[in-house]
């Protein structure tokens, strides 16, 4: 058997390009997800001109994913009042549930971010990253989806903070 060293220096190569991947990966997922807090703090902007009713906070979370690593992703703190909702990244590497007629069916997901506060969550997949990002939302209780618009999002929004 050879020693932790032969192996390592004999395994350099694939981990290296292991390493390297896993960056690429962690990146591109960062990106996403930092292009739909832009989105959402622009549809929130936009619903509160003035910015007097609406407290707009980014922060940033650790997480830890087999495949990823750790890394520190961007999530955003809205308040409106005494009201809070949570817009968290979640991780990459996830599969995503759809119900459909009572039955749970996983779709390929590149991805999931939750919005959440005491009165609910919803589940944002990133079910397509390519040519651009499309994203699906699933409200938790009854797994209600629909794709991820403006329409979508201040419905799902409204729902947390009422």
């Amino acid at each position: 058997m050879p020693t932790l060293r032969e192996f390592l220096a004999s395994e350099a190569e694939k981990l290296r390009g292991e390493q390297a991947e896993m960056i690429v990966r962690r990146e591109e997922w960062l990106a996403s997800v930092g292009r739909l807090l832009v989105q959402i703090q622009g549809w929130l902007r936009d619903a509160d001109p003035t910015g007097d009713l609406l407290s707009v906070e980014l922060g940033s979370a650790t997480i830890r994913e087999a495949g990823l690593g750790a890394y520190e992703a961007p999530l955003l703190f809205v308040r409106a009042g005494r009201r809070q909702v949570t817009i968290r990244p979640v991780g990459r590497v996830v599969a995503g549930a759809l119900a459909s007629t009572h039955s749970t069916h996983v779709l390929k997901a590149y991805g999931r971010v939750d919005m959440e506060s005491p009165l609910g969550r919803f589940l944002l997949f990133r079910t397509q990253k390519e040519p651009e990002d499309r994203w699906i939302l699933i409200q938790e209780d009854g797994y209600q989806s629909r794709s991820l618009d403006r329409d979508a999002f201040e419905a799902a929004f409204q729902g947390l903070i009422a």
